[in-house]
């Protein structure tokens, strides 16, 4: 009631998945319950891997990416950070995680 199927876009990220198989199972059973119920066109955006090095920046109340910047969660999340800025993720960036890539997207470079 609050959305226009024409203008509202969905993204769906799927989170502690073991797998890129895993989260298109996912993606692919909610797709099909929400196209037949809200009748809305949903996008897959990516997927956030079962990482215990997020857990272990959770409970630190650390974001994973400054904890452990080479964890797969982290990972994931600057992948999805891409996507959504639409910009390329640089592989030449120095690896401090999410830090670097919002100073990238900041400076403009």
């Amino acid at each position: 009631p609050r959305y226009h199927a024409d203008t509202t876009q969905i993204k769906v990220l799927a989170n502690k998945v073991t797998g890129e198989a895993e989260a298109q199972a996912l993606y692919a059973k909610l797709e099909t319950v929400v196209e037949r119920y809200l009748k809305v066109p949903i996008s897959y955006l990516g997927m956030i891997p079962q990482d215990p090095q997020l857990a272990k920046a959770v409970m630190q109340q650390m974001p994973v990416s400054l904890e452990n910047p080479k964890a797969r969660s982290a990972i994931a999340y600057e992948m999805i950070a891409a996507k959504l800025t639409n910009k390329e993720l640089n592989k030449n960036l120095t690896k401090r995680g999410m830090a670097a890539f919002f100073s990238h997207i900041i400076s403009g470079r």
